[in-house]
């Protein structure tokens, strides 16, 4: 009996970690890769001439899931610290994009640190 109370009472596993709540999680595939080349890759893409750059920093690259990685704090930082200057510059990202950018930062490329 008290084992079935326990067991009733039990939070479902999924429900303790945030990043188990959507399905199918946000990948690099299914949201990072579109987001980084809609906003991203036509400054910070390493094909690009560095005068074609815009003034992104060369070598600052977002072609790939391992630049994505690399990047990681810097992809946070500049795309949702408010004290920062807004980037890309000019905006783009909408809110419910940026809540989803900052999912994907800690439910995916925090985990592949």
């Amino acid at each position: 009996m008290i084992l079935a109370l326990l067991l009733g009472c039990a939070q479902p596993e999924d429900t303790a970690d945030p990043c188990a709540q959507r399905d199918p999680a946000l990948s690099y595939h299914n949201f990072g890769e579109p987001f980084l080349e809609r906003y991203c890759t036509s400054c910070h893409g390493s094909l690009l001439e560095p005068s074609r750059r815009f003034g992104a920093p060369v070598g600052v690259d977002l072609d790939t899931y391992a630049d994505a990685v690399l990047w990681t704090e810097r992809i946070q930082a500049r795309t949702l610290d408010p004290e920062l200057p807004e980037m890309p510059p000019g905006g783009g990202p909408t809110a419910l994009e940026l809540e989803r950018l900052q999912e994907w930062v800690d439910c995916d490329l925090r985990r592949a640190e």
